[in-house]
């Protein structure tokens, strides 16, 4: 990926409660050409450092955050006359991102569209240059998904350790990449304990949050298989499935095993 100058100008504001996915987008958006980035967990408080009247900027908000959630951004976003671009980022399905992007234009906010996780860094990159383009996101938003490449004969489901996506995500920089990794290790085992007490506790909604955005940052990093057994976690946390989530959490701790173990070494 190479880094145009012209996006050194735009302030980009990434709202999103998981910590490691908010890493992984400064890193994008660094390599992409961006320079005036602002990371935050908590909405409220990012918000709070937007220049609303300013009309060459973007606000990349997750969907799915508990304290405020990404439709509440857009109307926070509306009531102040926010001025810029807004990207959604979600690991939902398509229906879901296309309902929230056209509220967000029944709004009369610029809705570029819609980034899924895993995040696509070209698919990011397209969006930065239609912010540079006063016309794009005035009608319909676009979805931007994430291209899978694995090994031939191989589903993506059954890939531990995708070097593949890795690379993508994070380009040709191996010092990057390897400090990535060990970040990620960190923060696996530490999701996968807190999904094991929040089973424990009969806190499955939570649980499901966690599995939400441990299979985004799982997918991102190339652990398709932990990815795909945090999907299935998820949809049980959110059908109120407290036995199967039981049976699952294991099946969890176990994928978080068994993708560390196939990973590189630093």
């Amino acid at each position: 990926m190479h880094a145009p100058n012209l996006f050194n100008a735009i302030p980009v504001l990434v709202l999103d409660d998981d910590s490691f996915m908010l890493g992984i987008m400064r890193n994008m958006l660094t390599d992409l050409g961006v320079s005036r980035i602002r990371t935050e967990s908590r909405p409220q408080e990012g918000l709070l450092t937007l220049n609303m009247r300013l009309p060459r900027q973007l606000v990349i908000c997750d969907i799915n955050m508990p304290d405020m959630n990404g439709v509440e951004v857009i109307r926070h976003l509306a009531q102040n006359n926010y001025a810029g671009a807004v990207v959604m980022l979600s690991g939902e399905d398509d229906s879901t991102l296309k309902i929230i992007a056209k509220c967000g234009q029944d709004h009369h906010l610029r809705m570029l569209g819609a980034l899924e996780k895993p995040i696509d860094p070209q698919g990011l990159s397209g969006f930065l240059h239609s912010l540079l383009e006063p016309d794009v996101g005035k009608d319909e938003a676009r979805i931007v998904a994430w291209p899978a490449v694995v090994p031939e004969g191989v589903g993506v489901a059954q890939t531990v350790f995708d070097a593949h996506a890795l690379m993508r995500t994070l380009g040709g920089k191996p010092e990057l990449r390897a400090r990535m990794l060990d970040t990620f290790k960190i923060h696996a085992r530490q999701r996968a304990s807190d999904l094991e007490a929040c089973v424990s506790n009969g806190e499955i909604q939570r649980a499901s949050h966690i599995a939400y955005n441990l299979k985004a940052v799982a997918r991102n990093v190339g652990a398709m298989h932990l990815g795909t057994v945090c999907q299935a976690f998820e949809a049980a946390g959110k059908a109120g499935d407290l036995a199967a989530c039981q049976r699952m959490s294991g099946q969890l701790v176990e994928s978080v095993r068994m993708t560390l173990g196939a990973m590189p070494r630093a």
